[in-house]
């Protein structure tokens, strides 16, 4: 919760709330979060806004009565706009600059631009000794190191041979850099300063200033980790992360107000967008960092190009080969360096309306597992008493159908994804005054999700695949029905092979009836009155489908089967979007004196494509008990 204006990062004052909430979403996958932004606190609507409000991570809501919604759709590259002059020999400022990829990318820009660099980091730089060890890794020097100690009868514990091996390796880094801007001609200076001591600032900006040359552009890549999940995360922690990267922005900001800046580029993460299981510090930094890249690009009016660069995980720096792996592994593309940096180096100066962008290599969408729980009864739903077989009330198909549906709108963007292989393993009965309590399980696959829907004691009812790319047509085709009446009116289903009672009267009237299928006019929820809370698809209308299966089966003669598996759902449009049910058509394809399968369509009054069936397996039923349709 924050009172901001209700603007989000338009707000004046820099925060990142929004982005420790996403954390928190990554690391507490059961939990709903929210951030809210409040024009007028006002506790009561606050309180709604939490149980009662609708879609949307980041909220704000404004004294109006407006809601909204923030949604991500910040630019993914920064466009064509001019590129500004800038004079040659200007000197860039870059903090964090003489290490890792912030220093590919300043030795880029300058090269490009012909510009110099006044490199910023906490390395004190020392001469190089005759008896610097040997090594290339961390723990290669900390060997050598610890037994140069042993060698002079000197005791040297591993960490602190570990940290003076990572001093060594830094002051290597930045020595590496300064070569390489003197190979390709860029002048550049190493000053072993904290940006957040602002006496040591001041005193590198006046040296800059007067032996090296007027201060043009600023590059932000201070910045630190300290990753931990947000129980494990204490008040040092996250400031020190916070202070690093917003401290010291602001501390430069304010050191170099006098200078005519060109260009402030602020090195920001992904994570600010879309948080980051560990990173709750790092994520909220970076959101306030972009914050403070709107505010500055507004106060300095075109006149400079202030832009925050949303940088994805770098193939380097603080990327080692472990992290890689899983970022790979999950489906992150890592930044190649080269890259990375010509695409700053091409875009820094580069005039544009966004002050914030994402960089990130290609990837997979990431997935989630997820456990939701579900409870159904005929309390919550009264029409169950209408699905009821030897006294006991029997969970339809469609109901759980729906209830995987519902639970995939907060792991899949897709409003309509496509389920496959959905199973009735073990049909849920109860009696009418119990209460069941099931749990629905997600389970990354690849690049989707296996669903699992489990009772009390764990045992599985039913299962599904759920497609996380949208699939926009239907696989099979059922063609128009032709043939004579159906051989029974809809009273004689309803009294006969039919045990559904009047709620659950979905079929209006019998159409074409023939050896190949059949069709007929549906009724749909509203039309049966069923209460309206979020469903996912027209339920009513569905099971109409399904019982028309189990009415064309009677016709031919055959005992009473029931759905218990379905091939492929493909909803057409999601609910309510206009689509409600009007009529079905299904194509019949026995397979045996005890199995009938089933391509089924649904379709709006007017012929409009609604859902498609797929496949759907009716089976001879066994103990009324399990009756599952």
């Amino acid at each position: 919760m924050q009172s901001t204006g209700a603007r989000f990062v338009a707000a004046d004052v820099p925060v990142g709330v929004a982005s420790l909430v996403k954390t928190a979403g990554w690391e507490w996958p059961n939990a709903s979060v929210r951030a809210v932004d409040m024009e007028s606190l006002d506790a009561e609507r606050l309180a709604a806004e939490l149980l009662e409000g609708g879609s949307g991570i980041e909220v704000a809501l404004r004294a109006d009565g407006t809601r909204l919604v923030a949604v991500d759709d910040i630019e993914s590259s920064v466009g064509e706009g001019e590129t500004i002059s800038i004079n040659p020999g200007g000197v860039v400022l870059v903090t964090g600059g003489a290490r890792g990829v912030t220093a590919e990318s300043a030795l880029a820009l300058a090269k490009r631009h012909g510009l110099r660099l006044a490199l910023l980091g906490r390395t004190p730089l020392r001469e190089v000794s005759a008896d610097e060890p040997s090594g290339t890794t961390a723990a290669e020097i900390a060997t050598a190191l610890a037994a140069s100690a042993r060698a002079r009868g000197e005791q040297l514990s591993l960490p602190q041979a570990r940290a003076q091996a990572e001093s060594l390796l830094a002051e290597r880094e930045v020595r590496a850099t300064l070569a390489t801007a003197e190979r390709q001609g860029t002048p550049a200076h190493y000053f072993a300063a904290s940006i957040t001591d602002r006496a040591a600032l001041d005193s590198v900006l006046n040296q800059v200033r007067t032996t090296f040359g007027p201060i043009v552009g600023v590059v932000h890549g201070a910045g630190v980790l300290a990753d931990k999940r947000l129980e494990d995360l204490d008040d040092d922690g996250f400031v020190k992360v916070f202070s690093t990267k917003l401290v010291g922005a602001e501390a430069l900001l304010d050191a170099t107000s006098s200078d005519e800046l060109r260009f402030i580029s602020l090195f920001s993460s992904i994570a600010a967008r879309a948080g980051n299981p560990g990173q709750a510090a790092y994520a909220s930094a970076n959101a306030a960092l972009e914050a403070i890249a709107a505010r500055e690009a507004a106060r300095r009016n075109g006149e400079c190009v202030v832009r925050a660069f949303g940088w994805g995980p770098w193939d380097g720096g603080m990327v080692d080969a472990t992290l890689k792996s899983r970022f790979l592994a999950g489906g992150v593309g890592v930044i190649p360096i080269d890259e990375g940096a010509q695409f700053f180096a091409d875009h820094a100066l580069c005039r544009s309306s966004a002050t914030a962008v994402v960089v990130a290599a290609p990837a997979e969408p990431r997935l989630r597992a997820t456990r939701l729980e579900w409870t159904v009864s005929a309390e919550d739903l009264p029409v169950l008493t209408d699905h009821q077989v030897r006294g006991r009330v029997v969970v339809p198909v469609v109901i759980a159908l729906d209830a995987i549906l519902r639970a995939a709108r907060g792991v899949v963007a897709d409003p309509c994804p496509v389920v496959r292989d959905f199973q009735v393993l073990s049909g849920v009965t109860f009696a009418e005054g119990e209460r069941q309590t099931l749990s629905i399980d997600f389970e990354p696959t690849g690049s989707e999700y296996t669903v699992s829907v489990r009772d009390a004691e764990g045992r599985a009812r039913y299962r599904a695949t759920v497609d996380t790319a949208t699939v926009a047509a239907p696989q099979v085709s059922v063609p128009q029905v032709s043939g004579s009446a159906w051989p029974l009116s809809v009273d004689d289903a309803y009294a006969g092979p039919l045990f559904h009672g009047p709620q659950f009267a979905m079929i209006e009237q019998f159409d074409s009836f023939g050896a190949a299928g059949g069709s007929a006019e549906l009724k749909s929820l509203d039309d049966l009155g069923w209460p309206q809370n979020g469903w996912a698809i027209d339920a009513a209308g569905i099971d109409g489908g399904l019982q028309l299966g189990i009415v064309w089966a009677s016709a031919q003669g055959r005992p009473l089967v029931l759905p218990i598996r379905i091939a492929r759902v493909v909803l057409h449009r999601a609910f309510g979007e206009g689509s409600s049910i009007g009529r079905c058509r299904l194509a019949a394809h026995p397979v045996s004196d005890k199995r009938v399968d089933f391509n089924i369509v649904y379709e709006t009054s007017d012929g409009a494509l609604i859902a498609t069936l797929e496949g759907v397996e009716f089976y001879a039923a066994g103990g009324a008990a399990d009756t599952s349709a």
